[in-house]
C-alpha cells in the first residue's frame, strides 16, 4: 500500500513538472528572425511613408513594422529568461526603421519604460558601431528621418564612429603593409615601432594591423618565418 501511495505521488509530481516546462519550451522557441530577414532583403518600405503606416493594401509591410515585431518577440522572451539584451537585434545590415522598431518592439515586449534618452543613447552607440565598420559610407548618405530623437542620436553616433574609423582603417592597412615588409625580410617584431605622429585611432589600427598579418602568417605556415624579436 505504501508502495503505491509512493508510486502514484511519483506519477503527479512528474506530470506536474511536464506540465509546467511546457510552456517554457514554447516560449522560448518563438524567433524574430524572419522580421529581420525581410528587412535585409528589402522587402518592406515599398509605397510606405515615414510614419510606418501602409497607404494602401497593395503596400509591402513597413520595416519599422516588422521591426516592433521582432523586437516584441526578443523582449518578451528576454524578460524573467535571458535578461535585458539588444544585443544582435540589430546590425549594419538592417534598416535604420527596422532598427528602431526593434528597439520600440523590444521594451514593450520586456515590459521596460522607453525614455527619450534611452533611445538617443542607443541609436549613438548603435551609429558609432555602423560608422566605425570599415568600408562606412560617410554620414551625408544616411538617410535617417522615422524618429527624431532616434535618427539625432544615431547621426551623432555614426559621425564619431566615421571618424574614428576613417584614422584606424588607414592604419590598419598601413600597419598590415609594415609586417608584410618585416616578414619578407624577416624583420617582424613583437614591439614593432609605429613611423611617424598620428592620431590615436590610427596608431590603434596600425597595431592591430600588423598584428594581425603577423598571426595570419604563423597560422597558415604553423610557424614564424623568421625568429621574432
Amino acid at each position: 500500500m505504501k508502495a503505491a501511495i509512493i508510486s502514484l505521488i511519483s506519477v503527479y509530481l512528474l506530470t506536474f513538472c511536464v506540465i509546467s516546462v511546457k510552456p517554457t519550451i514554447a516560449y522560448i522557441t518563438a524567433s524574430s528572425t524572419k522580421y529581420g530577414i525581410l528587412d535585409i532583403e528589402k522587402k518592406c518600405d515599398r509605397s510606405v511613408p515615414n510614419n510606418g503606416t501602409s497607404t494602401s493594401n497593395n503596400t509591402n509591410a513597413s520595416c519599422y513594422a516588422l521591426g516592433v515585431k521582432g523586437g516584441f518577440i526578443d523582449g518578451n522572451q528576454g524578460r524573467g529568461q535571458f535578461g535585458y539584451s539588444l544585443v544582435d537585434g540589430c546590425n549594419p545590415q538592417h534598416s535604420l526603421n527596422y532598427c528602431y522598431g526593434y528597439l520600440i518592439g523590444y521594451n514593450r515586449g520586456y515590459g521596460h519604460h522607453t525614455s527619450n534618452a534611452e533611445i538617443w543613447n542607443t541609436a549613438s552607440h548603435s551609429g558609432y558601431e555602423d560608422g566605425y565598420q570599415k568600408g562606412a559610407k560617410p554620414s551625408a548618405q544616411i538617410s535617417c528621418t522615422l524618429s527624431i530623437i532616434f535618427c539625432g542620436g544615431y547621426l551623432h553616433g555614426y559621425r564619431l564612429g566615421y571618424a574614428y574609423g576613417m584614422h584606424y582603417w588607414t592604419g590598419y592597412a598601413q600597419g598590415e603593409k609594415q609586417a608584410y615588409s618585416d616578414i619578407k625580410y624577416c624583420h617582424e617584431q613583437n614591439n614593432p615601432a609605429i613611423p611617424g605622429n598620428h592620431t590615436q585611432g590610427y596608431r590603434s589600427g596600425w597595431l592591430d594591423g600588423y598584428s594581425d598579418a603577423t598571426d595570419q602568417v604563423t597560422s597558415l605556415t604553423n610557424m614564424t618565418l623568421c625568429t621574432v624579436r
